[in-house]
């Protein structure tokens, strides 16, 4: 029976091949012309504390909470510090007396150092932060003051107040607290010890949820995998039945036309926000992501449409939103959820040590950056939307429909996988490399996941389920 689809024209490729070349050179130079343009604004390190401060946080608050859960449920035998909590201090240190010291660690170490009465300690750690971190020397002049033996100053107490709240609110509180007592206000510093001890819990009662959340999500997804394993192992010797054609015959070139217009577009993206320069969670700057994910996406995803479309199938079918029951789709994405995990354990000391050394950052990535920086409500919002039902439709959409499946038909498998997701990570390399790793074993993933169920539903579950659990570990530390 003869192919229905229509035969793909011949064009000139060298004129082609110079649009592709054109391309990759003005992202690049996007890219670089967004890092000059970019507004010489820099979070201080109570806005923006580092990964490793961030975790040393949640390690030294799920302690406090610990501790405290303890005490009012009247065991007896719970020493106050607690190991868990000496554990983290000694982390802090580490942080705060090494060679380049931690901002944040030796911020957090000040206000640790007074609250046990070691005042001389305390100002030689807040010293340290302020010489470190002078865009936030309001707030250590606020704490400084509040543990010297200086007399405050009725008219200094509103200043010193709007300063100490410029620090994370666990924090914020206990500044708050001593202030009163130093002012002579008992009842006000129960006050802020009781709202100290309230965002305490709150954290405590998050972490425990998403703990909760997450062991079932790990559980299920390696059950899964366990379970997908077996029966590949039963069923070894089958083959599946060859791929019937969906989409037109596709070149070389446009596969590559597709991943230089998908580049650059999100380089135009980033330099059109760079050159604005929005206050992070500002209304301007949630108009500015929301804009950079449409150039981001918009016109690659809109030519993978025309593409498809001049096959003999509607371009749905063609790359792949086709169904065959949620609960298969769920049980698949959970299949390769477990392969992502395994497979990022695997690839994480392999690739990220390299890419951390050449670009050091966060160890969350881009996307729990930007939830660390998010001011919530709208932004939160905005972010969920984007990131977890947008994204991973557009990018399913082209570097799983399109570009795997027409490498399908030019490569073996394995070779097909890996090339797309190599382009589907290196699509996320100018502003994500720390997350190289995971985003290879993701795409690897959903690669497989499409030609073993003849549908980009699980990996869009798959996809979704990734950037959700990315925020989720942002927010969480952010809280």
């Amino acid at each position: 029976m003869a192919d229905p689809r229509p035969a793909n024209r011949a064009r000139p490729p060298a004129l082609r091949i110079a649009l592709v070349s054109a391309l990759v050179g003005a992202a690049a130079a996007l890219l670089q012309l967004g890092e000059r343009q970019a507004p010489g604004f820099a979070p201080t390190a109570l806005e923006a504390p580092g990964y490793e401060a961030l975790t040393v946080d949640m390690r030294y608050r799920v302690a406090l909470f610990a501790w405290d859960l303890a005490r009012r449920s009247g065991v007896s035998d719970v020493a106050a510090p607690s190991e868990w909590e000496e554990a983290a201090i000694a982390d802090y240190e580490r942080l705060a007396l090494r060679a380049h010291p931690d901002t944040a660690a030796c911020h957090r170490l000040g206000l640790i150092y007074a609250g046990r009465g070691y005042l001389r300690q305390a100002r030689e750690m807040l010293t340290r932060a302020v010489a470190q971190d002078e865009g936030a020397g309001e707030v250590y002049w606020a704490l400084l003051l509040v543990y010297s033996e200086e007399a405050i100053r009725a008219r200094d107490v509103p200043r010193l107040r709007a300063s100490l709240l410029r620090q994370p609110n666990w924090l914020a509180y206990r500044s708050l607290a001593d202030l009163a007592r130093r002012v002579q206000l008992p009842s006000l510093a129960e006050v802020y010890d009781r709202q100290a001890r309230r965002e305490v819990d709150r954290f405590g009662l998050c972490i425990g949820l998403l703990a909760l959340g997450g062991a079932a999500v790990v559980g299920l997804s390696v059950v899964s995998l366990l379970i997908a394993a077996v029966r590949a192992l039963f069923s070894r010797g089958r083959h599946s039945a060859p791929w019937a054609p969906t989409l037109p015959p596709v070149r070389w070139i446009e596969v590559l036309e597709v991943a230089a217009l998908a580049a650059f577009c999100n380089a135009l993206g980033q330099a059109a926000r760079a050159s604005v320069g929005a206050t992070p969670g500002s209304a301007e700057d949630l108009a500015l992501r929301a804009l950079h994910a449409v150039l981001a996406l918009g016109p690659p995803l809109l030519l993978v449409i025309v593409r498809a479309e001049r096959g003999w199938l509607p371009w749905p079918r063609a790359l792949g939103l086709t169904s065959q029951g949620l609960g298969r789709h769920l049980f698949e994405a959970l299949v390769g959820l477990g392969a992502v995990l395994a497979t990022s354990v695997l690839l994480r000391d392999l690739l990220s040590a390299g890419l951390q050394t050449l670009a050091p950052g966060p160890g969350l990535g881009a996307l729990g950056a930007q939830a660390l920086r998010s001011a919530g409500g709208a932004g939160a919002l905005m972010e969920f939307g984007l990131l977890v039902l947008l994204a991973p439709v557009a990018e399913e959409l082209i570097f799983r429909g399109f570009i795997f499946r027409a490498l399908l038909d030019e490569l073996r498998p394995l070779a097909a996988a890996g090339l797309s997701a190599v382009l589907f990570a290196a699509a996320h390399l100018a502003w994500e490399p720390q997350s190289c790793a995971p985003l290879l074993a993701v795409g690897l993933a959903s690669a497989y996941l499409y030609r073993h169920s003849r549908s980009l539903l699980p990996c869009i579950l798959l996809h979704a389920a990734y950037n959700a659990a990315i925020l989720a570990a942002g927010y969480a530390l952010r809280m």
